[in-house]
């Protein structure tokens, strides 16, 4: 397996050393951090798009340049002991090369790679040669330091236009994927393409109820939607956005109620129904009576998908139930009171607390005989973080001297966040939205996480009324560049006063108009 491969299957850019490295030194490439293993596993181990990464790394691999004909500039793969091999049997980038429209260079510049997709007949690239220029597309989006931060309309909208001409599952996914990432990393520019345009395309293809649209096809774009929605909506009011975790919710029931239910399709819409409640959480100011109200409604419907045999969805219905009980406002009804009897008052809940607690307890107990070691061990800590996540919150309010000593949060995992820091994650708030924005960025998720402050804001739980589970702030903005090898030069965002600016330029009048124009 090349390097190049080994990048693209594992989203963190880790090598089997330990260590990120490209197989060039060039100093164009930016050196990223890489998932603990912990992390790896506990964030994304039920979520069904890896196989898409493995899809692109496939790709990837039949691109073969020949490093004499390619400038060092423009590739830093040029150096790499696999780009001087060729390919045992003729590959479709061959066809590529012949033609005169497309050179080796033209491989290694975004712009050229987007022409040669919408101005090239279909009879001069093949469609193995579009899917492949695709797949360098993303790669150069995601590990090039030229293109990780750099917004361009044209080609957002080119991407949509190529996502909607698309002729297979390959070429729609990989389009897919370059427009999500393209559309994420600067919203206030791109919310209203994605508004208008990319997000009507993926729930007409989401609620359709008949085999026109496949299974990786469908999954694919329920995450891609709801992580798209993420990066949008976030702050904002999301008044009305109820209805996109209604589609999910009836999306799932579908499936479980079908001879045949998908086990991507459920988890990805589970997962996108979470996304949605911490929308709902964080644009509404936190804890209400109405998210209450909410969140009661839908934990039956939650809870029931927990018996489901499959192991993946049991886990991210456990995922979701987690956040439900994070989210609920167990004061609501008690702050009035003029003298709180405990004994006497009544615990308000999303749900049947012993009820829930039996079923994980259950699960926990049981496993799954025909799931492995290591998955057996990831799915009974979920069930067990879970269990001791409903047991804190629901005692917050109960013997608070005691609390502390008795129910603990457990921590879930740890977010790597430099090479020596690591940020310990006990909210499943954050635990959801990491893994959105792992969909949507890739290898590119830890560069992004440092350097782009819009995508900061979105990784932890805002606070309100003294509750929070940490501000990227205090734990992202005291970090070295060095540490990493970025520099001025090489990060359009390293400017602190660019990066205010950038902040300031988010005014909830922009949101508000996106908001009405999607959901009102």
């Amino acid at each position: 397996m090349s390097d190049l491969q080994r990048r693209l299957l594992s989203p963190s850019g880790k090598t089997k050393g330990g260590g990120s490295r490209g197989s060039s030194r060039s100093h164009s490439r930016v050196s990223t951090p890489g998932l603990s293993d912990d992390e790896d596993s506990y964030l994304n181990n039920d979520l069904d798009f890896n196989q898409l990464d493995e899809l692109l790394a496939k790709k990837l691999g039949e691109l073969s340049v020949e490093p004499s004909r390619t400038s060092r500039s423009e590739n830093p793969q040029s150096t790499s002991p696999n780009s001087s091999k060729k390919l045992k049997e003729p590959s479709d980038l061959d066809q590529v090369k012949r033609n005169k429209e497309i050179t080796n260079q033209d491989l290694y510049s975004t712009d050229n790679l987007i022409s040669s997709l919408t101005s090239t007949s279909r009879t001069q690239v093949s469609q193995e040669s579009r899917e492949l220029l695709l797949a360098q597309l993303f790669n150069l989006y995601t590990t090039s330091s030229r293109y990780q931060h750099t917004y361009d309309e044209f080609q957002l909208e080119q991407l949509i236009r190529v996502f909607i001409n698309a002729k297979t599952e390959n070429e729609k996914l990989f389009a897919l994927k370059c427009g999500a990432y393209m559309g994420a990393i600067d919203t206030e520019e791109s919310s209203q393409i994605i508004v208008d345009e990319f997000l009507p395309l993926l729930k007409r293809d989401i609620i359709v109820d008949d085999d026109s649209v496949s299974v990786t096809l469908k999954a694919n774009y329920i995450m891609a939607f709801s992580s798209l929605l993420l990066v949008v909506m976030d702050g904002s009011g999301c008044y009305g956005i109820e209805e996109n975790s209604e589609m999910f919710l009836e999306v799932i029931e579908g499936q479980l109620n079908s001879k045949n239910p998908s086990t991507s399709i459920v988890v990805n819409s589970l997962q996108s129904v979470g996304i949605i409640l911490t929308l709902i959480y964080s644009g509404r100011g936190g804890p209400s009576s109405s998210l209450n109200d909410y969140l009661i409604e839908i934990a039956p419907r939650v809870v029931a998908v927990i018996d489901h045999p499959d192991f993946q969805i049991q886990l991210a219905a456990t995922k979701l139930i987690g956040l439900i009980y994070e989210l609920f406002d167990y004061d609501e009804g008690n702050e009035d009171e003029e003298e709180y009897d405990e004994s006497e008052a009544f615990q308000p809940s999303p749900y049947h607390d012993e009820e829930i607690l039996y079923s994980l307890r259950e699960l926990y107990n049981k496993g799954n005989k025909k799931t492995s070691k290591r998955d057996k061990s990831d799915t009974k800590s979920v069930f067990k973080d879970v269990i001791q996540s409903i047991e804190y919150y629901l005692n917050q309010n109960k013997e608070p001297d005691r609390l502390q000593d008795i129910y603990v949060l457990p921590t879930l995992t740890r977010l790597k966040i430099s090479r020596t820091k690591s940020y310990e994650i006990s909210s499943w708030f954050t635990i959801l939205r990491v893994s959105s924005l792992r969909y949507l960025f890739g290898a590119a998720f830890h560069t992004q996480l440092l350097r782009n402050a819009n995508i900061k804001k979105h990784v932890f739980k805002p606070s309100f009324n003294g509750l929070n589970s940490g501000s990227y702030e205090e734990n992202f903005d005291d970090i070295d560049d060095d540490e990493y090898g970025y520099s001025s030069s090489h990060s359009p965002l390293s400017d602190k006063k660019k990066t205010q600016m950038l902040q300031k330029k988010r005014s909830e009048k922009a949101r508000e108009r996106v908001h009405s124009d999607f959901v009102g």
